[in-house]
Protein backbone atom coordinates (compact mmCIF):
# COMPACT_ATOMS: atom_id res chain seq x y z
CA UNK A 1 0.00 0.00 0.00
CA UNK A 2 1.26 3.72 -0.88
CA UNK A 3 2.21 5.50 2.26
CA UNK A 4 1.58 8.87 0.73
CA UNK A 5 -1.94 9.67 2.03
CA UNK A 6 -5.15 8.68 2.88
CA UNK A 7 -8.43 10.08 2.98
CA UNK A 8 -10.68 9.46 6.17
CA UNK A 9 -14.80 10.22 5.29
CA UNK A 10 -15.40 10.52 8.73
CA UNK A 11 -17.38 13.69 9.57
CA UNK A 12 -18.06 14.30 13.01
CA UNK A 13 -21.52 15.46 14.53
CA UNK A 14 -24.28 14.03 15.57
CA UNK A 15 -27.36 15.10 13.12
CA UNK A 16 -30.83 14.26 15.42
CA UNK A 17 -28.66 15.88 18.31
CA UNK A 18 -28.31 18.95 16.24
CA UNK A 19 -32.30 18.42 14.91
CA UNK A 20 -32.75 18.37 18.83
CA UNK A 21 -31.11 21.96 19.89
CA UNK A 22 -32.77 23.55 16.87
CA UNK A 23 -36.69 21.99 17.89
CA UNK A 24 -35.78 23.03 21.43
CA UNK A 25 -35.14 26.30 20.26
CA UNK A 26 -38.24 26.36 18.12
CA UNK A 27 -40.09 25.51 21.06
CA UNK A 28 -38.29 28.80 23.27
CA UNK A 29 -39.41 31.05 20.07
CA UNK A 30 -43.18 29.51 20.65
CA UNK A 31 -42.76 30.37 24.28
CA UNK A 32 -41.61 34.08 23.69
CA UNK A 33 -44.17 34.81 21.29
CA UNK A 34 -46.51 33.98 23.43
CA UNK A 35 -44.82 36.11 26.37
CA UNK A 36 -45.05 39.01 24.01
CA UNK A 37 -48.78 38.81 23.42
CA UNK A 38 -49.71 38.09 27.00
CA UNK A 39 -47.68 41.55 27.92
CA UNK A 40 -49.22 43.51 25.11
CA UNK A 41 -52.42 42.20 26.72
CA UNK A 42 -51.42 42.86 30.19
CA UNK A 43 -50.10 46.46 29.01
CA UNK A 44 -53.23 47.50 27.16
CA UNK A 45 -55.61 46.07 30.01
CA UNK A 46 -52.81 47.68 32.64
CA UNK A 47 -53.40 51.09 30.61
CA UNK A 48 -57.17 51.12 30.07
CA UNK A 49 -57.52 50.69 34.09
CA UNK A 50 -55.08 52.53 35.50
CA UNK A 51 -54.06 56.54 34.85
CA UNK A 52 -51.03 59.14 35.86
CA UNK A 53 -47.80 58.22 36.63
CA UNK A 54 -48.37 54.25 37.29
CA UNK A 55 -49.84 53.53 34.16
CA UNK A 56 -47.47 55.34 32.36
CA UNK A 57 -44.61 53.59 34.37
CA UNK A 58 -46.28 50.22 34.21
CA UNK A 59 -46.98 51.02 30.18
CA UNK A 60 -43.41 51.69 29.58
CA UNK A 61 -42.01 48.61 31.65
CA UNK A 62 -44.63 46.36 29.52
CA UNK A 63 -43.52 47.79 26.41
CA UNK A 64 -39.92 47.11 27.16
CA UNK A 65 -40.38 43.69 27.89
CA UNK A 66 -42.83 43.50 25.22
CA UNK A 67 -40.05 44.77 22.98
CA UNK A 68 -37.74 42.73 24.34
CA UNK A 69 -39.33 39.07 24.02
CA UNK A 70 -39.79 39.78 19.96
CA UNK A 71 -36.20 40.88 19.58
CA UNK A 72 -35.33 37.74 21.10
CA UNK A 73 -38.24 35.91 19.12
CA UNK A 74 -36.44 36.79 15.90
CA UNK A 75 -33.22 36.16 16.99
CA UNK A 76 -34.04 32.36 18.15
CA UNK A 77 -36.53 32.18 14.79
CA UNK A 78 -33.39 32.49 12.56
CA UNK A 79 -30.78 30.61 15.21
CA UNK A 80 -33.44 27.52 14.91
CA UNK A 81 -33.39 28.08 11.06
CA UNK A 82 -29.51 28.25 10.87
CA UNK A 83 -29.50 25.13 13.05
CA UNK A 84 -31.72 22.78 10.84
CA UNK A 85 -30.67 23.66 7.84
CA UNK A 86 -26.46 22.88 9.66
CA UNK A 87 -27.68 19.70 10.67
CA UNK A 88 -29.35 18.50 7.23
CA UNK A 89 -26.15 20.18 5.03
CA UNK A 90 -24.38 17.27 7.78
CA UNK A 91 -26.60 14.78 7.25
CA UNK A 92 -25.69 15.36 3.01
CA UNK A 93 -22.47 15.27 3.97
CA UNK A 94 -22.35 12.34 5.83
CA UNK A 95 -24.59 10.56 3.20
CA UNK A 96 -21.94 12.15 0.36
CA UNK A 97 -18.58 10.44 2.60
CA UNK A 98 -20.65 7.00 3.01
CA UNK A 99 -21.15 6.96 -1.03
CA UNK A 100 -17.52 7.21 -1.46
CA UNK A 101 -16.69 4.61 0.84
CA UNK A 102 -18.88 2.47 -0.35
CA UNK A 103 -17.22 3.39 -4.18
CA UNK A 104 -14.01 2.69 -2.45
CA UNK A 105 -14.80 -0.51 -1.57
CA UNK A 106 -16.82 -1.25 -4.69
CA UNK A 107 -13.62 -0.35 -6.39
CA UNK A 108 -11.34 -2.73 -4.36
CA UNK A 109 -9.45 0.35 -2.84
CA UNK A 110 -7.94 -0.84 0.65
CA UNK A 111 -10.35 0.39 3.58
CA UNK A 112 -9.94 0.54 7.30
CA UNK A 113 -13.12 1.56 8.86
CA UNK A 114 -13.72 5.26 7.41
CA UNK A 115 -9.97 5.35 5.87
CA UNK A 116 -9.70 5.27 2.31
CA UNK A 117 -6.18 3.94 1.09
CA UNK A 118 -4.76 6.13 -1.80
CA UNK A 119 -3.94 2.98 -4.65
CA UNK A 120 -0.15 2.33 -5.41
CA UNK A 121 1.10 3.95 -8.43
CA UNK A 122 1.03 2.07 -11.44
CA UNK A 123 4.15 1.91 -13.99
CA UNK A 124 5.28 3.60 -17.19
CA UNK A 125 3.10 1.51 -19.39
CA UNK A 126 6.46 1.86 -21.93
CA UNK A 127 7.27 3.55 -24.85
CA UNK A 128 5.36 4.17 -28.23
CA UNK A 129 6.30 1.60 -30.99
CA UNK A 130 9.25 2.74 -33.29
CA UNK A 131 6.96 3.72 -36.18
CA UNK A 132 4.21 4.60 -33.72
CA UNK A 133 1.56 7.47 -34.74
CA UNK A 134 0.33 9.58 -32.02
CA UNK A 135 -3.18 11.40 -31.37
CA UNK A 136 -3.39 14.58 -30.90
CA UNK A 137 -6.42 16.73 -29.90
CA UNK A 138 -7.15 20.41 -31.43
CA UNK A 139 -10.08 22.27 -30.84
CA UNK A 140 -12.97 20.41 -31.38
CA UNK A 141 -11.02 17.89 -33.76
CA UNK A 142 -9.09 15.14 -33.18
CA UNK A 143 -5.86 14.58 -35.63
CA UNK A 144 -3.43 12.23 -36.29
CA UNK A 145 0.16 13.76 -36.68
CA UNK A 146 2.73 11.56 -38.76
CA UNK A 147 6.20 10.89 -37.02
CA UNK A 148 7.76 9.59 -39.86
CA UNK A 149 5.07 9.77 -42.71
CA UNK A 150 5.99 11.18 -46.22
CA UNK A 151 4.13 14.62 -47.09
CA UNK A 152 2.20 13.02 -49.63
CA UNK A 153 0.60 10.22 -47.56
CA UNK A 154 -0.28 12.74 -44.85
CA UNK A 155 -2.57 14.43 -47.15
CA UNK A 156 -4.32 11.35 -48.59
CA UNK A 157 -4.97 10.60 -44.94
CA UNK A 158 -6.41 14.01 -44.26
CA UNK A 159 -8.64 13.94 -47.19
CA UNK A 160 -9.66 10.39 -46.93
CA UNK A 161 -10.37 11.35 -43.18
CA UNK A 162 -12.60 14.88 -44.60
CA UNK A 163 -14.44 12.46 -47.00
CA UNK A 164 -15.35 10.33 -44.58
CA UNK A 165 -16.27 12.68 -42.58
CA UNK A 166 -18.80 14.10 -44.74
CA UNK A 167 -20.52 10.71 -45.38
CA UNK A 168 -20.78 10.48 -41.45
CA UNK A 169 -22.54 13.78 -41.54
CA UNK A 170 -24.36 13.49 -44.15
Amino acid sequence: MSTLATIDVTIPGNVEQIHLVASWLGKLRDDLWKAKDLLSNNKNLAFSKLKGELADAIHDYYADMEKTCENTYNRTKTANEIIHAFADQLSSRKSDMADHLETAKADKLKTDGDIIYYPDPVSKPGDFPKMGQRLRKSPGTMQIAPMKTSRRKFEILIRSTDELRRLING
